[in-house]
């Protein structure tokens, strides 16, 4: 409103105006290095006086002086009026206060903005060293560039309808990137003073945020947009990758010397629907730790009534299940590394067993569930077996975030060896945004056609993730969630719901673990969380 067409001489005067300052300063310092004797340059702090002096004297140097203080008041007196502009648009969208948005009818300008940016300059000046004052200048405008460059991108990777500037930006994204990259490299190179003002700027405004503005905003920030967007997009190329890969190798079922025969029957189950839609053999290998004082070969040579009873039984139960099983033993004196070396021997797909609560977690065959998570070379699969007569609805759980893909395959895969049908389920917060909750009905109906069996969604809006999921998964017979490695930071911020699943639920429950080539981190997780 205060310029005549922006779109075309915003980024003309922008772009002119900084083309012709680095013709005019590149003319000056010439002028100034060529007439003025380097001796005097390099013991003046006003190279520009000195050089007047060399033309018209004194009245040079003190034209010169009034000259820079008008030129300064005008800078201030700019400064001030552009400043005031940011409180003016932030009440415009409710994140300030409405006064500050006002126009005066008698000089048609936002007076409570440029008053109060205006206070906040006077002082500054009055209470703060003219250096130090020019640093934190600096620093805010570098913080601003930066800001500016991020949402630029932001609104670009958004997809949103109304946003079609009627000038886009040059060399995008790669100029937006270094503007981001360079202006924090110079923010960590002016001094301590500017990089504490910087982050002390983004503290207050985080706070400002939390305190007035959340309750206030109706719209979501077209960051999040974009990383909703981002996140979806990049776990449906997942299942879409995984789907039309799959795998071939097989499953490995690692059974325990106290596997009885109920929980055998649901691993090899599980086992079965899986390999049956990867492709790939099941291989049921039981094993056996032995004290460190017993020679491996002595314990492997012997075969025991109960390895006969044990191959007897499982050759009975997958011919009664249909499926094709390799029955084996395995004596080791570390039973979690030899259920490592030998999926990544025989070169399976999947490891496959029975999952323990444990006092921090869980455990595979008396190991904690986070060895295998962080030294298995293959996608793993942790079953809290109960008993599964018949498959006829899975549920796929996500406590936030997106699905993990392998989560997806399993599901897909035991659903149509069974004929069951698979119900998506996701939790959100009380305090979701309508945005969030919009997005999660395309992103499962987008999940839904690649999955090649019946399907239905269900999001579930609580402040009690794991409760809500274990009243949802009451009437299903087989619950599917992702788990990850644990740790207390993951722990107290996220809550170990898949665990609490796995450890409460009435149906049997597969904790799956991909071992794809990328890491979840903390900010990757709390991304998630907030977005979807």
């Amino acid at each position: 409103e205060e310029v005549e067409d922006p779109g075309r001489n915003i980024p003309l005067s922008v772009l002119g105006s900084v083309g012709l300052m680095m013709v005019v300063y590149t003319l000056v310092i010439y002028v100034i290095v060529g007439v003025s004797p380097a001796g005097d340059l390099e013991k003046a702090l006003t190279p520009m006086a000195v050089t007047a002096g060399q033309f018209l004297g004194t009245p040079g140097r003190i034209g010169i002086a009034v000259i820079a203080v008008l030129a300064l008041v005008s800078m201030a007196n700019a400064g001030v009026l552009s400043s005031s502009r940011y409180p003016l648009a932030m009440s415009r969208d409710a994140l300030a206060p409405p006064a500050f948005g006002e126009i005066s009818e008698r000089f048609n300008t936002p007076v409570y903005s440029i008053s109060f940016t205006g206070t906040i300059v006077l002082a500054l000046i009055a209470f703060v060293p003219v250096v130090s004052l020019a640093k934190l200048t600096s620093a805010f405008q570098l913080l601003v560039f930066v800001f500016v460059n991020g949402a630029l991108v932001a609104l670009r990777e958004s997809g949103l309808e109304w946003y079609d500037p009627a000038y886009t930006a040059l060399g995008y994204p790669w100029v937006q990137l270094f503007g981001i990259g360079g202006g924090l490299l110079l923010l960590t190179q002016m001094g301590a003073l500017p990089l504490a003002g910087a982050v002390g700027i983004v503290v207050a405004g985080v706070i400002w945020y939390r305190l007035y503005d959340r309750a206030r905003t109706e719209r979501e920030g077209a960051a999040l947009d974009a990383i909703r967007r981002t996140t979806g997009e990049y776990s449906l190329e997942g299942v879409r990758t995984l789907f039309a890969d799959g795998g071939n190798r097989g499953v490995l079922v690692a059974l325990g010397p106290d596997t009885d025969t109920d929980r055998e029957t649901t691993l090899l189950r599980v086992a079965g629907g899986i390999a049956t839609q990867r492709g790939g053999q099941v291989r049921a290998i039981r094993f056996e730790e032995v004290p460190d004082q017993v020679t491996l070969s002595s314990a492997s040579a012997e075969h025991t009534a109960a390895d006969e009873t044990f191959e007897r039984e499982t050759a009975v139960l997958a011919d009664r299940l249909g499926v094709p099983v390799d029955v084996g033993e395995i004596v080791s004196h570390d039973v979690k590394h030899a259920v490592a070396n030998y999926a990544a021997e025989t070169g399976v797909d999947v490891i496959l067993g029975e999952w323990h609560p444990d006092v921090f977690g869980g455990e595979l065959l008396g190991r904690d569930d986070d060895w295998y998570i962080e030294h298995a070379s293959t996608d793993l699969v942790f079953v809290r077996a109960r008993e599964l007569d018949g498959i006829e609805a899975i549920a796929v759980v996500s406590d936030g975030g997106p699905y993990d893909p392998l989560e997806v395959l399993v599901a897909n895969a035991i659903a149509v060896e069974s004929g069951a049908m698979i119900r998506f389920l996701h939790t959100v917060g009380d305090g979701a945004s309508d945005e969030q909750l919009e997005a999660i009905t395309p992103y499962h109906e987008a999940v839904a056609q690649v999955c090649t069996v019946s399907t239905e969604s269900e999001t579930l809006v609580t402040n009690d993730e794991a409760e809500a999921l274990l009243e949802a998964t009451d009437t299903v017979d087989l619950v599917v969630a992702s788990t990850s490695a644990h740790h207390w930071l993951f722990d107290v911020v996220f809550g170990a719901v898949p665990d609490q699943l796995a450890a409460n639920a009435r149906a049997t429950v597969l904790l799956t673990h991909s071992q794809a080539p990328r890491r979840w981190t903390f900010i990757r997780y709390l991304l998630n969380e907030s977005v979807f």
